[in-house]
């Protein structure tokens, strides 16, 4: 199985898991799992073309991400803060939005975890902590490929404290975005059959 960065990055963190009370060699199992199916799953952005087997076409698909981040740039120009940072996030918030939807969908509705896991000795804590650290890792990816240019271009064009409240904007606008999908996918799922 794959050592990914993530991965390993991870298990600077293991010991806050473990007093957190999860089960961290389970947890980076269960991760290890997701990430490497997900390697096998085609983003939207690939659907029509064709698909070799052992590439990881999320990573290659995070640059066209970073090209819609390139059509925010002129809005950094604009004299008003506000008006800059309205038209910026209300950009990075569609596509954002409109790309968690269309390819992580089945990973915010996989159910498969419950019905696979619950009858094993997993704690439910640690498979909704791996659930959790799996979608964050994807939206961080998509965040930094697509929000990535305009933020260090924002630090040349109006300064520091332009750049930082960029950047704690972008980590409550993730948020955001994590909980209105839930909301609509909740909605969703109340009216209609799974």
């Amino acid at each position: 199985m794959n050592n990914f960065a993530t991965l390993r990055l991870l298990d600077r963190f293991a010991p806050l898991f473990r007093r957190a009370g999860i089960d961290y060699p389970m947890l980076r199992l269960i991760l290890s799992l997701k990430l490497t199916m997900d390697t096998r799953r085609v983003p939207t952005v690939f659907a029509q073309s064709k698909v070799k087997e052992g590439k990881n076409y999320f990573i290659r698909s995070l640059w066209i991400y970073a090209l819609y981040g390139l059509s925010v740039i002129p809005f950094l120009f604009i004299d008003s803060y506000f008006f800059q940072l309205s038209i910026i996030f209300g950009i990075l918030m569609f596509i954002l939005m409109t790309s968690m939807i269309s390819d992580f969908s089945s990973v915010l509705l996989d159910v498969r975890d419950r019905n696979m896991m619950m009858t094993k000795p997993v704690d439910q804590r640690t498979i909704s902590t791996a659930k959790m650290l799996h979608i964050t890792m994807y939206m961080s990816l998509l965040t930094i490929a697509t929000a990535g240019i305009p933020l260090i271009v924002s630090l040349f064009v109006n300064g520091i404290g332009f750049f930082l409240l960029f950047m704690a904007e972008l980590i409550l606008l993730n948020f955001l975005i994590l909980m209105m999908t839930a909301l609509v996918y909740f909605a969703i799922l109340k009216f209609f059959d799974g």
